[in-house]
């Protein structure tokens, strides 16, 4: 016996590529969050950005926004990958207590974070 991946009901012979009814696979491309969505987010609770080859001003931009948009999306870590190997120009922004942390609280002051090394050299982890 299958069930939909959508709501949990009991297939039949009208289901649709796992789906009871084309309202439950409609739905999910309407913003309708997937169940097990909710059980991915609790096993990896963390959403990684690549800044490869971006410019030192465009990083600034990007980071910030995505540091915020983050944080309002409950996820707990989020880790930035800047590379090393040409220059650490992002790197350094991101650690100086003038760069990251003080634009960030510029615009958000209720978002506390705390900057760690990443698993890897070129990996920037920040946990709210």
């Amino acid at each position: 016996m299958t069930f939909c991946k959508n709501c949990g009901n009991k297939l039949t012979e009208e289901a649709f590529m796992g789906y009871c009814s084309l309202n439950c696979l409609g739905g999910l491309s309407k913003g309708k969050t997937h169940p097990k969505r909710e059980q991915y987010k609790s096993v990896h609770p963390f959403l990684s950005f690549d800044y490869h080859g971006v410019s030192l001003y465009e990083a600034k931009t990007r980071i910030v926004d995505d540091i915020i948009e983050s944080f309002e999306s409950g996820v707990e870590e989020v880790r930035l990958i800047h590379g090393y190997k040409h220059g650490q120009a992002i790197e350094a922004y991101i650690w100086q207590k003038s760069g990251l942390h003080r634009e960030v609280r510029a615009l958000r002051p209720d978002i506390s974070f705390r900057i760690q090394k990443g698993s890897t050299r070129g990996v920037t982890s920040i946990r709210f």
